[in-house]
């Protein structure tokens, strides 16, 4: 996951939203897999892939400079559910920004199903992609 934020980073930084995008594809690919992805590690051991192993510091980015990317990591969170909350209390809250909590607990007040928990992809370009322009805003609640 770390080398998906190091790209995803990298492509925003360089203006090159269609590699966002492709970025925000393979996440929501990641979660409608029925089996895990076997991927080596920075050693070249063959470990699972794993969304939550995300920098909360990406996360704190991201609101103030990519509001697409932003709504699909919360929504990706809320749809990981208890792995979400165990992951995030691993951190000390301290870690999370005021405004990552409260968009977080807006989107879990809000019952509708977001386009990361549904399988398709049309839905997830037309809410979380850059070349649309727009995108789910994290702060609203319905």
């Amino acid at each position: 996951m770390q080398d998906f934020q190091k790209l995803y980073m990298l492509a925003h930084s360089l203006g090159s939203n269609d590699v966002c995008d492709m970025v925000i594809d393979r996440w929501h690919e990641q979660l409608h897999r029925h089996t895990p992805r076997i991927c080596p590690d920075a050693v070249g051991l063959n470990i699972e892939f794993d969304f939550l192993k995300f920098d909360p510091f990406f996360l704190n980015h991201l609101p103030k400079h990519d509001v697409m990317g932003f709504g699909f990591l919360l929504d990706l969170l809320v749809a990981l559910g208890e792995r979400a909350w165990e992951w995030m209390s691993e951190h000390t809250s301290r870690t999370w920004s005021k405004d990552i909590k409260l968009a977080l607990i807006r989107r879990l007040q809000c019952p509708q199903i977001s386009p990361v928990q549904e399988k398709d992809l049309r839905a997830v370009c037309k809410a979380y992609h850059h070349h649309h322009g727009f995108g789910l805003d994290p702060t609203a609640t319905s």
